[in-house]
């Protein structure tokens, strides 16, 4: 019995560090420049919130700055790995919570 548990653990394990290798970390594609509207209570518009909505999305979210009126901030948006395409990215971005609206930078 204790053999069986060792050999489900260490599968665990590996199913673990297969989705970490996949990360947000890097972009899967080119970025893209995006308007966010964020209730700051919720997503905090600095580098913190960027790695919050890249971990809730699995796409790649890097914090740029305020966008062009309160509370819109940009940032630069790529697929993953783990999310291959930027659609997907979009549609995930939008059912964050704290997160009102997404829309390409001009």
């Amino acid at each position: 019995m204790q053999a069986v548990r060792v050999v489900f653990v260490s599968a665990a394990l590996s199913v673990v560090a297969a989705a970490d290798a996949a990360g947000t970390d890097k972009p899967a594609g080119p970025t893209q420049l995006l308007n966010i509207t964020l209730q700051p209570v919720r997503v905090s518009p600095n580098p913190q919130g960027a790695l919050l909505l890249s971990e809730a999305t699995g796409c790649y979210i890097e914090y740029v700055g305020k966008g062009p009126a309160e509370p819109v901030f940009q940032f630069r948006v790529a697929p993953t790995e783990r999310v291959p395409t930027m659609e997907k990215c979009l549609a995930s971005l939008r059912s964050q919570p704290g997160v009102t609206a997404v829309a390409p930078a001009k």
